[in-house]
This record gives structure tokens, sequence and C-alpha cells, in this order.
């Protein structure tokens, strides 16, 4: 859900107002990223000649080069605080915590903040971080190395669709603030991927912005188209025109739980389910 106004972070460029801004207004993640040079972090974190899927290739709230852009990564930090989301982690942390995982996949990990401090809290715990931005990674990166957690951390800069990840082999997928983000045949995509990717009884924990928040659908959908242009989101009304619990009963996955997160004036919701 990121508004348009992204914060640079780029080392070496000329100070700018908004860069003074954020080293007023967020001193902790100014400092951690200032030193950041995006473009030759992310290409050590690049998978050579990986194609991009189409719907990726266009503008993201409001960033003309959406997420191949070093401003949607750096800026992230700031969104959250926004939306309140700190606010909520806490408890899809614990909900991925009481699965006991070994082994964690965060599907479109953005910066990674969940899985990250969901993997302090597990020391025994390997997670593989996964994104199609290489900046998104290079921000992810840096957070590891802040938490200490360095060694528990896979990085693969792949579609959350199609990993080179091995069948039946992890105990916990996280899919958070992604679903969103994708026109539908996409995200049915990524459900199917972490079924694949799941153990038997394996976990799949998706964390996004509430579906179906008004009982009246004609009304739900006029929120849903204002909430849409208002935050850029491109692919908004798929999101909210398709229940993921609905999606992920028609994928394959049982045993399936949703719960409301309230962050006033927003409110997220976890899917919870199993392979």
């Amino acid at each position: 859900m990121l508004p348009s106004f992204a914060i640079p972070f780029r080392s070496g460029d000329s100070p700018t107002l908004q860069q003074c801004l954020a080293k007023i207004l967020l001193p902790r993640t100014f400092d951690l990223y200032k030193d950041i040079h995006w473009e030759q972090a992310a290409g050590e974190l690049q998978t050579p000649h990986l194609s991009y899927p189409n719907y990726y290739l266009v503008p993201h709230h409001g960033v003309k080069a959406g997420y191949l852009s070093y401003q949607q990564a750096a800026g992230w930090e700031a969104v959250e605080h926004l939306f309140r989301i700190p606010r909520v982690r806490p408890s899809v942390v614990q909900m991925a915590r009481d699965t006991y995982p070994r082994t964690i996949v965060d599907l479109g990990c953005g910066t990674a903040l969940t899985s990250i401090e969901l993997v302090r809290s597990l020391p025994q715990a390997q997670l593989s971080l996964v994104d199609l931005s290489p900046y998104a990674l290079v921000a992810a990166r840096r957070q590891v190395q802040q938490a200490g957690i360095a060694a528990h951390i896979t990085y693969l800069h792949a579609d959350a669709a199609h990993t080179p990840l091995a069948d039946n082999s992890i105990d916990l997928v996280l899919v958070s603030l992604l679903l969103h983000e994708l026109p539908y045949e996409n995200a049915r995509e990524v459900l199917l991927e972490a079924r694949r990717l799941l153990r038997d009884d394996g976990h799949l924990i998706i964390f996004d912005p509430i579906q179906c928040a008004v009982p009246w659908p004609s009304l739900d959908r006029a929120v849903n188209r204002a909430l849409m242009h208002m935050m850029h989101e491109v692919y908004w009304m798929d999101y909210a025109t398709n229940p993921v619990w609905n999606t992920c009963q028609e994928t394959g996955f049982h045993n399936i739980q949703r719960q409301l997160l309230f962050a006033l004036p927003w409110i997220y919701q976890v899917v919870h389910v199993t392979k």
C-alpha cells in the first residue's frame, strides 16, 4: 500500500528535501540505509537473465519504475508506520511461531520485517526470502544484518509463483502484504506454489488488508474503487473481489481460519491454512 511519497536513500546523491525530512522523521531508517550503493548491492543479489512478468513491469504506488526501483524498498518503513502495521505484527508473528517451524519461506518478502521478527524468536529456524525486486532483497539483507540473524537466511531473487525450492520441503510459508499487489491469476499461482513447497500438514499464513469489509457488495466495490485510486493500487479490485479463503480452498488447502487484526483506521486479516 505504498503511496507516492516513497523516500530515496541513494548513497552519493545530493541531499533532497525528502531525504532531509526522512533524517528528521525516520532517523533509524535513514541511518540504516544511507550508506547503501543500491545498484551495486542489487547486482550482488540478482538472478542473471531473470524474466519479469508483464504485470510487474508497471508503475506501482505512484512510482514510475514500480518495484524495480530502490525508492519502494527504502521508503517502506515510513509506509508501515503510516498504516500502523507494527501494531499488528506481533499477532502475526505469534500465530506463525505457534506452528513451530524449522524451515520457513517468505514469498514476496519485500523488506521482510515480519519474517525477520519471527526468526529472531526461533533460533533454530532457517528462512528463505524470495522477491522479484533485488532492491527489496537489499533492504531485507540490511534488516537481517541489523537483527543479527544472517546465518539463518537465504536470499532468492525469484518470482514468488515459481521458485527453485524443492517440493514438500517447508514447514511454514508466509505471504505478507503481497496478494493485493497481484492480478488474481498470479495470486492464485503464488498459493499453488506455497502448496507445492509445503510438507504434508505444513502451514500457510497470509497477512493482508481485510476483504469483504462492507456487507453490501455494491458499496464494498465502491469503497474499494476509491481505495484503489487513492493508494495507486493497480490490482486492488482483483484482490477485493476474490476472497483469499475461497482461493485457498480451491487450491487444495484445508483447516482454513481467518482472523481480523485492528490497527484503526485500518483493518487487516490473517488467513491460516494447512496443506
